[in-house]
Parts: structure tokens; sequence; C-alpha cells
């Protein structure tokens, strides 16, 4: 007996089908559970492993590139090249902390790192007349 082509394809078809409405159900409740990207990555992950442990190749590797999209679609960050006249829209307010931080932290950390220079340098050279004053002792008493 040779294989029917066609019932093979309407195995893949419905592979890919049935897949791809498990998909759409984790991903939609991974977005309204505010999911982040890895934790919606891992359960398609399981949904692709399940899907082709009773499939085909093709089947699930269809279903890996339609979870890709998605991903992408829903969870991965907008690209800055994407729309450069757009504002970064900023939702978590601890972001907003860090962002408008950024600026004083940088100064209060370029202050802090010359303090500590300039006090090295003055121990640098108190250390240097102290030894000074000992070889010039060590010279008188020789």
């Amino acid at each position: 007996m040779t294989p029917n082509p066609t019932r093979k394809f309407a195995g893949s078809a419905a592979q890919f089908f049935l897949g791809g409405l498990a998909l759409a159900l984790v991903t939609l409740i991974c977005f309204v559970l505010n999911a982040d990207l890895a934790t919606t990555a891992f359960a398609d992950l399981v949904v692709i492993l399940v899907f082709s442990l009773f499939g085909n190749f093709v089947g699930a590797i269809l279903l890996c590139l339609l979870s890709v999209a998605s991903q992408a679609y829903f969870f991965a960050p907008p690209h800055p090249w994407a729309d450069p006249g757009k504002k970064e829209k900023i939702v978590d307010p601890h972001e907003a902390d860090v962002i408008g931080n950024r600026g004083r932290r940088r100064r209060k950390l370029k202050t802090k790192l010359s303090q500590t220079f300039k006090s090295a340098g003055r121990k640098y050279k108190a250390a240097n007349k102290i030894l000074g004053a000992e070889r010039a002792c060590r010279a008188l008493s020789s």
C-alpha cells in the first residue's frame, strides 16, 4: 500500500489548525494574566511539544513559526526604529523612577568618584612626604 498524499496533507492541516487554536488560547491566557515573554514562550513550547508528538514535522515547524509571530506581536517591546517620532510610553511607575533617577545617579557617582580620587591623591602625597622624611632621616643618621 502506498501512502495517500491527500490524507497526509489533511493530517498536517488538522494538526496546524488545532495547534493554532491551542497556541491562540495559551497566548490569550498569558496576555490577560500579564505574563512575561519567557513564561509565554515556555507555555507555547509545551503546546508545540504535545502537538509534535501526535503529528508530523511540517506541522510542528508551522506551529513554531506561528508561536514566534504571536510572541513578537503581543509580548516583545517595540523597536526604536519602528516609529522614530513616537515616544515610548512608561506603564510601570518603577520604570519612570529608574529613568528619572538615571541622570541623578550618574552625577552622584561622578561626584563620589572624584572625591575618592582626590582623597586617594591626598593620601598618596602624604605618604610620599612621610617616606621622603624617613629617607632624609636615614641619610642624616648614616
